[in-house]
């Protein structure tokens, strides 16, 4: 059995190789854990992570990455991974996309699958997209890189190209400042039980759109997308905050404009569309 210290080293090597050797639109964008960690409360399952820098909040490491893994338990392998003790795998957890889940998962379903690279198993559920590769590693550590290296560039080479208009549609995370200012300006809402405020004011602080406001939103906008102009009806329709909700925007009738899904997927959470 192998400690997150021993293993550490080695899966920096991989890494190194392994960006090294991708083409360079694509390992130019990569970024590793600088160690590796626990699995969650498992005291016996290692991870590490690779993923892309320009992923912004939306698209959180943890659950949208490469992530190598080791499990010494063997009730975990059996439950978790095949019987098996290592693996890597493209993992999504898409119940962790806060926008636009089912245009993502659209996209995901369908073309991860079909470049999912020879030596690798696509799956996915409800809860996670994954292209994953269990394997036994029996031969020294300092050998491990010799044998993963190539595994990340087939992985990631194949699968990179698909994940970044999904990760280029959420270039722009939220600053610390930008942060403490959307923070700031929904303000505290109410102090105590005396002082709650109405239903009207606390929808203004959600994300949640009531069923409602949909057919006078679309009216209001001749039900149409706004940024292309494709014909929209109450089952086609994105309801877009136009100051972003992540920005500090409101949910109001007023904040709110009909887009079609590619347009909404391409908007993220910018300001400027």
């Amino acid at each position: 059995m192998h400690s997150k210290d021993e293993l550490t080293p080695f899966l920096l090597e991989t890494f190194r190789r392994a960006k090294a050797e991708l083409p360079k639109d694509i390992g130019s964008r990569l970024t590793s854990s600088d160690h590796v960690r626990n699995h969650g409360s498992y005291k016996t399952f290692f991870l590490f992570n690779v993923w892309d820098v320009h992923q912004a909040d939306v698209l959180q490491r943890d659950h949208f990455c490469y992530c190598f893994g080791y499990h010494q338990s063997d009730v975990l392998k059996q439950r978790k991974n095949e019987g098996r003790t290592w693996f890597l795998h493209l993992w999504i957890n898409t119940i962790r996309l806060y926008r636009s889940q089912a245009e993502i998962r659209e996209i995901l379903e369908k073309d991860v699958k079909k470049a999912c690279p020879k030596g690798f198993t696509y799956k996915a559920t409800e809860r996670f997209v994954e292209a994953k590769m269990s394997f036994e590693f029996e031969k020294p550590l300092s050998q491990l890189p010799d044998f993963l290296a190539p595994q990340y560039v087939k992985l990631i080479g194949a699968l990179h190209p698909v994940l970044l208009p999904i990760i280029d549609a959420f270039t722009q995370p939220l600053s610390k400042e930008e942060r403490g200012e959307a923070i700031l300006g929904r303000k505290r809402l109410y102090h105590g039980p005396a002082s709650y405020p109405s239903p009207e004011k606390i929808r203004e602080y959600t994300r949640s759109i009531p069923a409602s406001w949909r057919p006078i939103i679309l009216a209001k906008y001749d039900h149409e997308c706004v940024l292309c102009k494709n014909p929209l009806s109450a089952r086609t329709a994105h309801m877009d905050h136009i100051i972003p909700f992540s920005r500090g925007g409101d949910t109001r009738i007023e904040n709110l404009r009909p887009l079609c899904a590619p347009c909404n997927l391409r908007r993220g959470n910018r300001d400027d569309v």
